[in-house]
């Protein structure tokens, strides 16, 4: 058919969509779609949060979710659907949408055990869904949460309950169940951001494989949709730059592999993929290498765990991932992306060792949303193998003391006024010159309620870092703090003229010195570490865990604040130097020395930052 595919779908069902040369659909004919279709795109997954031996344990009574410990349950599959040991709202709702009883599904299908054995993995298996299926009918009267209040876990119980199929068949009951749960996300949707993503794909997979016209219909235009800009409240899913609309590097990430099972389940189901959705995608790859840090670590923006990058093989991730070891190597050092992010490296590992690459991190843009922190003009900064400046990282979920800590201006590398709540607005990149061997950022927001600019230059070679903060008047005499958020493995003292120095713990040849040049009246230096009331000197980057982390806070009293603070990642005996002098008209000259050697650096009236 010229212009045009014919998509023959499951059931007869058929859509058509503009040919594209390069994005052949298959076409999908089968009494039996579960022979057909992958494990992936039935929506089965390995679940990662289960410890190994899940299934067997299951049969005797246990469930173990990781981080959380071991939970004792009925043996005979008569569960307790509220049950919430933990009193977390993630155990919960990964305990609500079945997922957890894959192992199960698995080791059904297991050639390796006995046949015995696959019979009573498969008989355990139908008895927990179907004592959920008895317990939990849409209309019943108890509310629990994650049960069908929230589409997302709708979403993932039914992606599940599409995989079970693979051992459990095409039974009505089964059936009943799944189209319950197609109902519903026809009715709700949290529109075009992850949760979204996944709800629409859940919805999409039941019309696929249940030859529910509808439910396809409809899952396919939430997706295709959400790289639209109007009518989606958080702005298209991925923008024209493939950077998520989630303000958290975690999520882009995982939003760049959900995105890549929505194509092959597309695919696979006789689908064409759009354009904008191929082409989004693959520029997806692009920031989520550039948010690799030389130890292979995700930087921790927004909701983001500390943890190695999954390996993408035969992408520039692939080498961010393992090192510079295997997948063609980038070549961009610098990256500026408008939804809020500039990530800088002194290299790829060609000319020095990977891990010993200079690596940073700087965040402005839209104000707060979904997974965002309020993080706007905070750096972090990663160099001779370790990182430097950190942000505090995530927790999880849960509400709390640290939550809402770790969300706050106090957790970020920021200036903050004493005594001022932030607000939540929008920050400016106003200025940005990218040199081989340095570059220089001018940020500025009304964050506290008069203007507040960080300009910001590092270079690499050496590698320094060079801040310089300043704000408009405020109604009266005010405190304000630079905060330089520090490891948890680092060892802080204080010297002379307020300046710190951070060496770490694990004996690396390294020093981190923090050296405020003063521009006027004196200001102070201390260090923080695990204080309560307020909050300061935490960081985390797993769920559940919070470790005492030193912070450096620097402070300056006065109507206004200007600030300009030396950063230098240097060797264990080396001897760091600054001075400044006037050069008029309110600029000046800032000379930084590392053993003896001098680097010079102009600082304009404004605070713009050039190295000379």
């Amino acid at each position: 058919m010229a212009g045009t595919v014919a998509l023959a779908l499951l059931g007869g069902l058929a859509v058509s969509e503009p040919a594209v040369a390069d994005d052949k659909p298959v076409n999908i004919l089968a009494e039996d779609p579960v022979t057909v279709f992958g494990a992936d795109v039935l929506g089965c997954e390995d679940d990662v949060d289960s410890k190994p031996g899940a299934a067997d344990r299951l049969l005797n009574g246990t469930l173990h979710l990781s981080p959380f410990g071991p939970v004792s349950v009925r043996k005979d599959g008569n569960f307790n659907w509220a049950l919430d040991p933990f009193d977390h709202p993630s155990w919960a709702s990964r305990y609500r949408s079945l997922r957890w009883v894959e192992p199960l599904i698995d080791e059904s299908l297991n050639p390796e055990r006995s046949a015995a054995e696959r019979s009573r993995f498969r008989e355990h298996a139908q008895k927990i869904i179907q004592d959920w299926v008895k317990d939990n009918p849409p209309n019943a009267k108890q509310k629990v949460r994650f049960l069908w209040d929230d589409p997302t876990a709708v979403a993932l119980r039914s992606a599940f309950l599409l995989c079970a199929k693979r051992s459990l068949g095409g039974s009505a009951w089964l059936h009943k169940t799944i189209d319950d749960h197609a109902t519903f996300l026809r009715k709700h949707w949290s529109g075009a951001w992850n949760h979204g993503t996944m709800e629409a794909l859940a919805l999409y997979r039941i019309g696929c494989l249940e030859s529910n016209r509808e439910a396809l219909r409809i899952g396919r235009s939430r997706l295709v949709g959400s790289f639209e800009s109007r009518n989606n409240r958080f702005g298209p899913a991925l923008d024209n730059q493939g950077v998520t609309n989630e303000q958290a590097v975690g999520y882009a990430e995982f939003t760049y592999q959900l995105w890549h099972e929505v194509m092959r389940t597309f695919r696979t189901c006789g689908d064409s993929v759009p354009k904008v959705m191929r082409t989004r995608v693959a520029k997806a790859e692009a920031f989520v290498t550039a948010a690799i840090q030389p130890d292979g670590n995700l930087v921790q923006l927004g909701d983001t765990f500390a943890r190695p990058v999954e390996i993408e093989p035969g992408t520039t991730i692939e080498y961010a991932a393992t090192l510079g070891a295997k997948g063609p190597r980038p070549t961009k050092l610098v990256s500026v992306f408008k939804r809020g992010y500039v990530f800088g490296r002194s290299g790829w590992g060609t000319t020095r060792p990977f891990t010993q690459e200079s690596f940073y991190s700087l965040r402005f843009g839209p104000d707060l949303q979904v997974h965002g922190h309020l993080d706007h003009t905070s750096m972090t900064y990663f160099a001779r193998g370790l990182p430097m400046l950190v942000d505090s990282g995530h927790n999880g979920y849960k509400a709390g003391a640290q939550r809402s800590f770790l969300r706050s201006p106090a957790a970020h590398n920021v200036l903050e006024v004493a005594g001022v709540q932030a607000r939540d607005v929008a920050t400016a990149l106003t200025r940005k010159v990218v040199r081989t061997r340095w570059q220089s950022y001018t940020m500025t927001d009304r964050a506290f309620g008069f203007s507040r600019t960080r300009n910001v230059l590092f270079t690499q070679g050496p590698d320094i870092a060079v801040v310089h903060d300043s704000t408009g008047a405020a109604d009266r005499s005010r405190t304000f703090r630079q905060l330089w958020h520090l490891a948890p493995t680092m060892d802080v003292r204080r010297a002379r003229n307020g300046v710190a120095k951070a060496t770490p713990r694990n004996g690396t040849d390294a020093r981190l010195w923090l050296i405020p040049v003063r521009l006027g009246s004196g200001g102070k230096t201390q260090v923080v570490k695990g204080r309560t009331r307020p909050r300061q000197g935490w960081v985390s980057e797993q769920v559940l865990q919070a470790r005492k982390a030193p912070v450096v806070e620097m402070t300056s009293k006065g109507r206004s604040a200007r600030m300009l603070t030396v950063i230098v990642p240097a060797a264990k005996s080396a001897k760091v130097r600054t001075s400044v002098k006037n050069l008029g008209k309110g600029a000046k000259l800032l000379t930084v020395r590392i053993d003896g050697k001098a680097y010079t650096f102009r600082v304009a009236s404004s605070g713009a930052l050039t190295r000379v």
